[in-house]
């Protein structure tokens, strides 16, 4: 069943390290794309997971069409890494549910143009294999 979802399965040395990937759902316009990163391996390296997840924001930029992007994150950066990831790639804040996760952890909404991502490393990326 294509239900709009394209997830990767990431191994390292036979180990899940990691799912991540897109989906486009059907009540968003085809512009739009939300992104999932969820790394398994938390004993992975911070290099590793970065990795993982740059890969699959170069898989949405190179194989759809989408103009936005749209990640949930958590708002505390102590949390997860993702939040600094997206602001260094320009992404602006669009919302937050607060207690979203439990008592006092938020989750915030990030949005990518991918447009711009687009004319920004993919000619870097294609510099560099």
């Amino acid at each position: 069943i294509d239900d709009g979802r394209r997830y990767f399965e990431y191994f390292l040395d036979d180990e899940l390290v990691g799912v991540c990937g897109y989906h486009q759902r059907k009540c968003d316009p085809p512009s739009v794309v939300w992104g999932g990163f969820f790394i398994t391996a938390t004993r992975s390296s911070p290099l590793t997971r970065m990795q993982i997840k740059f890969d699959s924001i170069l898989h949405i930029l190179r194989h759809t069409e989408a103009q936005l992007g749209y990640i949930e994150t958590y708002a505390d950066q102590s949390q997860s890494n993702m939040l600094a990831i997206l602001e260094k790639l320009d992404a602006r804040k669009v919302g937050e549910l607060k207690d979203f996760y439990g008592p006092g952890v938020d989750m915030q909404i990030m949005q990518l143009d991918l447009q711009a991502m687009r004319a920004k490393y993919l000619p870097l990326a294609a510099s560099t294999q």
